[in-house]
C-alpha cells in the first residue's frame, strides 16, 4: 500500500510546484494541500484526484486481482 500523502508531496516536488501553485492549479486551498501532505484531515478521493490531475497524473481505482477481465454484473 502506498503512502498517499507522502506521494502527493513527492509528486508536487517532482513537478517543482509550491503548495500555493498546486492549490491554484487544482482549485483547492493551500491549507488543504498542507493538510493532505501532513495527513491532518480525512481527505476525500475527490481531493486526491484534483491534486493529482493538477500535476498531470491520473488516479485509477483497480479491483483486486489486477490483470483479470473484471466487470460489474
Amino acid at each position: 500500500m502506498i503512502d498517499v500523502p507522502k506521494t502527493i508531496k513527492e509528486y508536487r516536488q517532482f513537478r517543482h510546484l509550491t503548495q500555493r501553485q498546486l492549490a491554484d492549479k487544482s482549485g483547492i486551498s493551500r491549507q488543504t494541500v498542507w493538510n493532505v501532505e501532513r495527513e491532518n484531515n480525512g481527505t476525500t478521493v475527490y481531493t486526491f484526484e484534483k491534486l493529482l490531475n493538477a500535476m498531470g497524473f491520473r488516479l485509477d481505482i483497480v479491483p483486486l486481482g489486477e490483470g483479470k477481465d473484471w466487470r460489474l454484473p
